[in-house]
């Protein structure tokens, strides 16, 4: 763990120690209602990030109709190579669940990682494939973005995550360059521009082992399976896949 990790936790608490004091027992969302028994959210605010639950493929996660997954591959992904074997999410990317994202990764709200973290542990808790899944790994950022925005969502929730489903989480992958950004490009763009982005940790072998890796929003999957792609080298013998949203 880096310099700055360690200095974006002790941030956090800092700042989650701040408003429990300031708003005690309030929902993290809203910011109106008490939170729900054992729980960082109001009953109507879990509902509504909740509510964007919709069918997906259990291999790329994308958004499906009814009764389209056969072999467990939607159309999409049966005509596309998918390196992960299996991905979960909570939900498509909108509503209550978007703006619980931007809050977090954007507005500053850096309290909720634990709020994000038990929801993409709960939802890792319904894959059909955790009991084969020896440790999780956070999909990482570069140090460029570290310089622009200060946090990384996925860095935050990950050590909670991995408690959460009672597995180790392993530094694996380093991210060496920024590169520019996804939005706007193409299924195929997005591929490229991912594509030498990632390196495994430096004396990392991997003899078969069974790993999840986490993020926040999946949009084409190009991300992941990069990852996947470097563990796999690596000797891993499987790659999962867990996000909270899924865009389409």
């Amino acid at each position: 763990m880096d310099v700055a990790t360690r200095s974006d936790g002790r941030l956090i608490r800092l700042l989650r120690t701040v408003v429990d004091v300031c708003i005690p027992n309030a929902c993290l969302l809203c910011r109106a209602e008490p939170k729900a028994p054992d729980d960082d959210l109001c009953v109507r605010c879990r509902r509504l990030v909740l509510a964007t639950r919709v069918d997906y493929c259990p291999r790329c996660a994308r958004s499906i109709a009814p009764y389209t997954v056969h072999d467990g591959r939607c159309p999409r992904c049966r005509t596309r190579r998918v390196i992960t074997v299996g991905r979960v999410r909570l939900g498509e990317y909108g509503g209550a669940l978007a703006d619980a994202i931007r809050m977090f990764k954007y507005g500053g709200h850096w309290e909720l990682d634990r709020c994000m973290a038990r929801l993409l542990a709960d939802v890792i808790h319904t894959a059909p494939w955790l009991a084969q899944v020896e440790a999780i790994v956070a999909v990482p950022t570069c140090w460029q973005h570290r310089l622009r925005r200060r946090a990384h969502a996925t860095t935050m929730m990950a050590p909670l995550v991995a408690q959460a489903c009672g597995r180790p989480l392993v530094p694996l992958l380093r991210r060496i360059s920024g590169g520019p950004h996804q939005a706007g490009l193409s299924d195929d763009e997005r591929v490229k521009n991912i594509r030498g982005r990632f390196r495994i940790a430096r004396g990392v072998t991997l003899n078969a082992a069974r790993l999840c890796l986490i993020d926040d929003v999946l949009t084409t999957g190009a991300t992941l399976d990069e990852c996947a792609k470097i563990l796999r080298r690596a000797g891993a013998a499987e790659v999962y896949g867990a996000v909270l949203a899924g865009v389409g």
